[in-house]
């Protein structure tokens, strides 16, 4: 993986298809706090293309707004499931935000 914008920190991949990836990591938005948030964040990256989105060549995930992380998280749960994929990083963070999947 290429470098990441340093606002991200302590990155996990929780879920890839293709190109499109979803993160959790501690977000610090112009590293104005020592510890930064939990969140989760995601980005498309592209190989050797620049990703998006990206900031001066680095990758630079967009932030999900907490509200949406649930249905988010179950949306990704459910395509992973069709695909007979492992769910595993999913449920766990969704446990750590506290949403619940619908199995």
């Amino acid at each position: 993986m290429r470098e990441m914008i340093s606002y991200w920190k302590n990155t996990v991949t929780i879920y890839r298809r293709n190109d499109f990836c979803v993160i959790y990591g501690k977000y610090n938005h112009f590293n104005k706090n020592a510890s930064g948030e939990e969140c989760i964040g995601m980005y498309w990256d592209h190989g050797d293309d620049p990703s998006f989105p990206n900031s001066r060549g680095k990758i630079s995930p967009m932030v999900l707004e907490p509200s949406l992380i649930s249905g988010f998280l179950n949306m990704l749960y459910s395509e992973a499931q069709s695909k007979n994929e492992s769910t595993d990083m999913i449920e766990m963070y969704a446990k750590k935000f506290n949403a619940t999947i619908q199995h």
